[in-house]
């Protein structure tokens, strides 16, 4: 690992935030004795992770330093015009207005000038028309509560220039297209989230058998699907066709939903537990016996699973009785055990 002169990193890790990478070295090479240059400042820093800091300002032929440094001296109160004038004048270059106010926006320069006319600033402020000069324009000043020409009443009906209709609902100028304002007149006023639609496409044909309420996932559909019509009954038809085809997503998408989440563990009852009375009552089976008990008895015994089966103990017994080998005695206790679990009753 590279060993720097004592308290050099210290010092880098204190100024590293306030000077450049430039500056940053030439200090080092000052204080400490340890020439490095401005890249290798950025090494060391971006070694022990010293990100930020201000930037070493890059020079270059067409924006020397001395005329950057005359701008940010001097571009408070002075526009881009003005001040291109300026540094021609002292540099005996060639600035034009538009590279000025280039060099503003890039370096974020506010000269505090406002375009706008700021209140109270105008030159006639203040100040009355002569006889004369009103006599002059008296013919064509705005008089108190006159209205632009093209004022239109409440009521007027225009077509806007992509075909549909509107119509004038209020003053001064508050409009709404004809065929919601028809819609709306006769249905009351449109749910969220819904469009107002023509039958047959056609914006001219405004009459409320002609119009029909959408969603917007129903006016996707129909759009991509290309189910309107220039035929009403085509268009009616097309609209049932989107909302089963979106129903039917839906289902399919809480299907996959569903699929996808892990099946719920699967809860198993112990069996019967096969204690030593039990044991001798199946004792002396053969193989085959044996695997018929224990299917019928045990496994397709549980009491919870024979409540829901319907385990009927009287035909369990006399599928055993079937079964050779099996005498009166050892038929009673099989009897009275089957019974005992069929009923839910613990038995030894």
């Amino acid at each position: 690992m590279h060993k720097y002169p004592e308290g050099l990193l210290e010092f880098v890790k204190d100024n590293y935030l306030i000077m450049d990478n430039r500056a940053l070295a030439e200090a080092v090479g000052f204080i400490f004795h340890y020439p490095m240059t401005a890249k290798a400042m950025n090494s060391l820093k971006k070694n022990h992770h010293l990100s930020g800091g201000p930037r070493v300002k890059v020079y270059t032929q067409a924006w020397p330093k001395e005329v950057c440094d005359f701008i940010k001296a001097h571009y408070k109160g002075n526009g881009h015009q003005k001040m291109a004038n300026m540094v021609n004048s002292n540099f005996g270059t060639s600035y034009s207005r538009d590279q000025i106010k280039g060099f503003y926006a890039r370096n974020k320069l506010d000269s505090g000038l406002r375009g706008d006319l700021e209140k109270g600033r105008g030159w006639n402020k203040g100040k009355k028309m002569s006889p004369e000069q009103y006599e002059k324009c008296k013919g064509t000043m705005f008089q108190k509560g006159s209205r632009p020409h093209n004022t239109v009443p409440v009521g007027t009906e225009v077509i806007r220039d992509d075909g549909y209709h509107q119509t004038k609902i209020a003053e001064p100028n508050v409009w709404m297209l004809t065929h919601i304002l028809i819609w709306q007149q006769a249905n009351g006023d449109v749910p969220e989230g819904c469009l107002v639609s023509f039958k047959d496409g056609n914006p001219d044909h405004i009459s409320i058998d002609n119009l029909f309420l959408e969603t917007r996932q129903e006016h996707l559909e129909m759009n991509r699907r290309g189910y309107r019509s220039e035929f009403p009954e085509i268009t009616e038809a097309g609209l049932n066709v989107a909302k089963l085809r979106i129903a039917a997503r839906h289902i399919s998408d809480k299907r996959k939903k569903k699929e996808a989440q892990p099946m719920a563990k699967r809860t198993k009852e112990n069996p019967t537990r096969f204690t030593a009375s039990r044991y001798k009552e199946f004792k002396h089976m053969d193989q085959e016996q044996m695997k018929k008990a224990v299917n019928a008895y045990y496994f397709q015994g549980l009491r919870d699973a024979q409540a829901a089966a319907g385990f009927d103990a009287d035909k369990a017994l006399e599928a055993i009785s079937q079964i050779k080998g099996i005498g009166p005695g050892k038929l009673k206790e099989i009897e009275r055990v089957l019974k005992g679990a069929a009923n839910g009753n613990e038995t030894q």
